[in-house]
């Protein structure tokens, strides 16, 4: 039995406590009380197996100092965002440092209010109330209406949502994506 007093504390950094966590199949990765972010899993994408203890895996801290808030995480590859709103997106896990990130450039003063990562494809809700996705597009979960893969930058084009609301929540999934609006409404697209 593996469940209840037997259930095992994941090995956080002594003296440190999550105030957030994100999963995506074998990889965990939590916000710790400093504001750093701590991950393990799966060696392979993650470079630190379950088997390591808290102190010896490294917490990440962003450059400039800044506070990461939250986190979303997919097929080995991860958002996080700081305290300015700042977004940092990646790819390759085991080999890229958030540390050396630059943030994304949306474009002037455009910042994420919402973001999720699916399995091979982030998308973010920015202050102006649109829409962004990129990464992979084989399943049209980017919603642009096509199968091509896209790229993150200033140039992104909006989602065309239609006129219902604005998007205060979007959720990437697998091959899908879906956006929840300030009226209450949901839109789904790509594979269902």
């Amino acid at each position: 039995n593996e469940m209840g007093a037997s259930l095992n504390a994941m090995p956080l950094p002594t003296g440190r406590t999550a105030i957030d966590i994100e999963a995506f199949n074998d990889d965990f990765c939590a916000i710790l009380d400093n504001y750093s972010l701590w991950c393990l899993g799966d060696e392979h994408s993650m470079g630190y197996s379950s088997s390591s203890t808290g102190d010896n895996i490294p917490q990440r801290s962003l450059v400039s100092g800044a506070d990461i808030v939250r986190a979303s995480m997919g097929q080995n590859r991860m958002c996080i965002q700081d305290e300015f709103s700042d977004l940092y997106c990646w790819y390759d896990l085991n080999v890229v440092d958030p540390s050396s990130l630059p943030p994304i450039d949306f474009g002037h003063n455009l910042k994420a209010v919402d973001f999720s990562v699916g399995l091979e494809h982030y998308c973010a809700i920015l202050n102006d109330q649109s829409l962004r996705c990129w990464g992979e597009a084989s399943h049209g979960e980017l919603g642009y209406e096509n199968e091509t893969d896209l790229t993150v930058g200033p140039d992104l084009p909006a989602v065309d949502l239609g006129s219902v609301s604005y998007p205060v929540e979007v959720e990437a999934n697998t091959h899908n994506t879906c956006v929840r609006f300030a009226n209450g409404g949901v839109k789904c697209f790509g594979d269902s």
